[in-house]
């Protein structure tokens, strides 16, 4: 009898160490789903800025085209008055040749009057005049010597005025090819920037292209992986149920409500904006309002898989309660019971507070069927 008893209590013995190791390992699982679903979020979050950026970058990319084509437009119509500007400048270096020969035939001229002038004198004008026979003669002779004086400063005339048309047209020819030469470098300078812009932003768009399809198969990946340790969470939740066969299972109806100070509901189940980064979430549980320290009670009973701090969920206590029932409870400040313990409906696990990601004392309860998140209220959980 008493080694009937012995070997009863050996093998109780050995179902309990097997069933919390069983718990612990639901427990780790448990984590490794929540970074996972961090992980997820994080790099939704990436994913977006980097959309974002990409989408400013393709803009800014388009109004440098757009800068681009204006200034290769430019600097076409600057070659084409560079290419007019040589043009006039060969033709004015024409008209210059002609100029300087017209000059020098000038000069030879006028060379050839100053030398007569010289040797000469004023005795040739004396000359002239004394050789006139008559009054009238005389008076000829004065009015030709007064054509020989005003065609000599005709030709000194035309000659200064030659040499001031050479060296205007020298200037203004040599000033606008100059202008034309600037604007044609600060054109080709403004394009070679305008150029480095565009390679710069293209690279810097070819990269957030990389990032991009990065974040997506880096969301594909933890979502493949999120639902792995789901079912893995399931598969061990049911050799926890097969290994304890004193878990209480569930076999259907309404459980009981698991803050029995508080029925002040408030936040529901399902898409919502997140208290804490104000952006779109999906809310998987319901958040009850209850001061700190108030007594958190099991919505039915089973057995505790997990008790322990979990990410953003704070110290969370998860039941399982059999036929693919399991409840949550976070943000806990205390637990009241451990992983591996047998837990009655209405008995007391932890108690209330704001850990993890939480803007309060409250309660975040889920119900979950083989893994995944229900809405608790009305199929699951009765206020009463």
């Amino acid at each position: 009898m008493k080694k009937t008893i012995w070997l009863v209590i050996t093998c109780v013995s050995l179902l309990i160490s097997a069933s919390a190791e069983c718990f612990a390992s639901v427990s780790d699982l448990q984590k490794k789903k929540d970074n996972a679903k961090e992980s997820e979020v994080s790099a939704k979050n990436n994913l977006a800025s980097t959309r974002g950026r990409l989408s400013e970058a393709q803009a800014e990319l388009a109004e440098l085209d757009d800068d681009l084509s204006l200034v290769t437009e430019e600097l076409a119509f600057t070659v084409d008055e560079l290419e007019k500007t040589v043009i006039l400048l060969e033709q004015t270096e024409n008209e210059l040749e002609l100029a300087i020969l017209d000059r020098e035939a000038q000069f030879s001229a006028l060379k050839s009057r100053v030398r007569y002038m010289h040797e000469n004198g004023i005795t040739g004008y004396l000359s002239i005049l004394f050789k006139a026979v008559s009054v009238s003669d005389l008076l000829n002779r004065i009015d030709y010597i007064n054509q020989i004086i005003a065609y000599d400063n005709n030709m000194l005339e035309r000659l200064t005025d030659t040499e001031n048309y050479i060296s205007h047209k020298k200037d203004e020819v040599g000033k606008y090819k100059r202008e034309v030469e600037v604007l044609k470098l600060q054109q080709e300078q403004k394009k070679a920037g305008l150029e480095d812009a565009k390679f710069n932003k293209e690279s810097y768009i070819n990269q957030l292209n990389r990032d991009e399809r990065k974040y997506e198969q880096q969301i594909i990946d933890l979502q493949a992986e999120s639902k792995r340790i789901e079912q893995q969470i399931k598969d061990a939740e049911a050799e926890a149920a097969r290994a304890a066969s004193m878990i209480a299972v569930y076999t259907g109806g309404l459980i009981g409500w698991p803050l029995p100070s508080s029925q002040r509901m408030t936040s529901p189940f399902g898409n919502r904006t997140n208290p804490i980064n104000r952006k779109p979430e999906f809310h998987t549980g319901i958040d009850i309002g209850a001061s700190y320290g108030a007594n958190i009670v099991a919505a039915e009973g089973g057995r505790v898989l997990s008790a322990g701090w979990s990410g953003g969920y704070g110290n969370t206590i998860i039941i399982t309660h059999g036929n693919g029932l399991s409840t949550l409870y976070a943000h806990c400040s205390s637990f009241a019971s451990k992983a591996g313990d047998t837990v009655a409906k209405g008995q007391i696990i932890a108690k209330v507070g704001s850990t993890g990601f939480s803007t309060g004392n409250h309660l975040h309860f889920e119900v979950r069927m083989n893994g995944a998140p229900q809405n608790p209220i009305p199929k699951y959980v009765s206020m009463k």
